[in-house]
């Protein structure tokens, strides 16, 4: 449990990350 605990909240950290960055991206793109 734990462990799949811990690896859910690491892929969504990484899904945030990556949604971030693409957000920045598309930003300064706009600019």
């Amino acid at each position: 449990m734990k462990a799949k605990k811990f690896d859910a909240v690491e892929i969504k950290r990484r899904l945030q990350k990556e949604a971030e960055e693409r957000l920045s991206h598309l930003s300064e793109k706009e600019q």
